[in-house]
């Protein structure tokens, strides 16, 4: 199975995010904020990242923007997970066949479909 990366600095939702996660088998590293994250991926790559969208000290474009600038990391997929509309979204970081939006609140069998699309090919 995969390593997924959650980032979230709601600990509650990321917890909760891990916990579904883990139960379809899949191996999970959580950080708490997007420099963590950052640092986590850079670490220790992982097959998969679940970030929120906004956290304080930067959330998902200073992810994005980390990832592509290296380029071992720059094919991770991304879930980007917010309550802004899907639009303005796709305003801070471009679509692109690597990267997923999920609205919250989550719908958990969405988020698993998404998984597995991002997952695919690695299987």
């Amino acid at each position: 199975m995969a390593t997924i990366l959650v980032i979230d600095d709601d600990s509650t939702l990321r917890g909760a995010i891990a916990l579904m996660i883990s139960s379809r088998g899949h191996t999970v590293i959580q950080a708490p904020d997007a420099h963590t994250g950052v640092i986590t991926a850079r670490r220790q790559p992982p097959d998969l990242i679940i970030s929120d969208m906004q956290m304080p000290g930067g959330g998902a474009p200073l992810i994005i923007k980390s990832l592509d600038d290296q380029p071992h990391l720059a094919k991770i997929p991304v879930i980007l997970i917010s309550s802004m509309p899907a639009d303005k979204l796709k305003d801070w970081v471009p679509e692109s066949g690597l990267r997923r939006y999920h609205p919250k609140p989550l719908k958990w069998d969405l988020l698993g479909q998404q998984v597995d699309e991002l997952l695919a090919p690695k299987r």
